[in-house]
């Protein structure tokens, strides 16, 4: 009787013979699920998470196309409608504990592997929120989420939450609104997902379900780093909500529920580590400036510098934007602002040679004339005061 190949040796062998293909993958939850060689090696799962990173980039086409299709459903008739674009602020990590051949997991879209927040993860923050923060005030009980008492001839009655039961439902009673899922926008699905990494200090302590004969944690243990990916703060998410109530009253009580909705977000955040700042989302992109000294976010480290000529691969120009959008063999998006320059009749994901004229936390601005010298800054004589 003959053995039966264990799968990792499968997909050893499959990644030997499809390297190339791998590389060109479409979908990062399928890469993701199948395509790591080896649990035990740092070296594989980073080469899984950059072939997860360039999955998200070949689907960016196709997800432009269905996420313009997606917008136009979510204005059904006989439905009141209302979404807005909120800004990831710091990192989002949704389906940390979803299963996974990694330590940690990672919700993408079932269909073109991008990131895509659950509408049943924002419905969960916008009911928790509002009954612990709008419901606490004794004038406010309509926004308790909804509790049964028993009266005295046995029967059991329902007590406060009526705003709540409206907007979220109960058991017995389905509620007017629908949380969809947020999808992340095709301009800034590309470069979306990073990597990141936590530390737990006390590994063996947290695996083990019997801890009668364990020693309690202590500064002795060893540190055991995880890699895993997360959601960067240049992401932006399409958020929307619809409400089967009709006419001026449906649009009061819309408005009430998004209000709710992106309090929750902005003050709690949804999904994993919100405690760590995780998972907030805003109307706008995070200002540094409005930021206290010591909190200013690291500005990731670029591999080219003012005056560099580098090779970068021309993409598709927003609509309505006034700039060339390219991206260099880093990953970091580029600009060039003329729109006569040269390089416009480059054609999309095509490359070419260019000059970077500056460097930015979030891309290089570039330009087919090389950038002149700076003059050296003058040295005061005497000594410094």
């Amino acid at each position: 009787m003959s053995e039966m190949p264990a799968c990792r040796n499968g997909i050893e062998e499959i990644w030997e013979q499809n390297h190339n293909r791998l590389d060109c993958a479409a979908h990062a939850g399928l890469v993701l699920s199948v395509c790591l060689r080896r649990q035990d090696s740092p070296d594989h799962t980073r080469e899984l998470f950059s072939q997860a990173c360039n999955a998200v980039e070949s689907a960016k086409s196709v997800y432009g196309k269905a996420f313009r299709r997606w917008k136009a459903s979510l204005r059904a008739a006989g439905y009141v409608s209302k979404a807005k674009d909120l800004y990831i602020q710091g990192r989002l990590l949704i389906g940390a504990g979803s299963d996974s051949v990694l330590e940690t997991g990672l919700t993408l879209h079932h269909t073109y592997g991008t990131p895509v927040i659950p509408g049943s993860a924002l419905k969960g923050v916008a009911s928790h929120y509002c009954d612990q923060v709008w419901g606490i005030a004794a004038e406010n009980e309509g926004f308790m989420e909804p509790s049964r008492q028993m009266e005295g001839d046995g029967r059991e009655s329902e007590v406060k939450g009526e705003f709540y039961r409206v907007i979220f439902g109960a058991p017995d009673y389905a509620g007017h609104f629908i949380f969809h899922d947020a999808w992340i926008t095709p301009e800034t699905v590309s470069n979306s997902l990073h990597r990141d990494i936590m530390t737990p200090h006390h590994p063996d302590y947290y695996t083990h379900s019997d801890k009668t004969n364990l020693s309690a944690p202590s500064d002795f243990d060893d540190p055991r780093p995880l890699s895993f990916l997360s959601l960067g703060s240049g992401g932006v998410f399409h958020v929307a909500v619809t409400c089967d109530i009709p006419g001026e009253e449906g649009s009061k009580w819309m408005d009430l529920v998004f209000e709710l909705l992106e309090q929750a977000l902005e003050h709690w955040g949804v999904g994993a580590k919100t405690n760590a700042g995780y998972g907030r989302l805003q109307k706008g992109p995070v200002s540094t400036s409005a930021l206290p000294s010591g909190r200013r976010p690291v500005e990731s480290r670029k591999a080219y510098k003012r005056g560099d000529r580098i090779k970068v691969k021309r993409l598709e120009t927003p609509p309505g934007k006034k700039y060339l959008l390219f991206e260099a063999s880093d990953g970091t998006q580029c600009q060039v602002l003329q729109m006569d320059d040269p390089c416009a009749n480059v054609q999309t994901g095509h490359e070419i040679e260019l000059w970077v004229m500056n460097v930015s936390p979030r891309m290089y601005t570039l330009s087919s004339k090389q950038p002149k010298k700076k003059a050296p800054a003058k040295v005061k004589k005497g000594r410094p005061k």
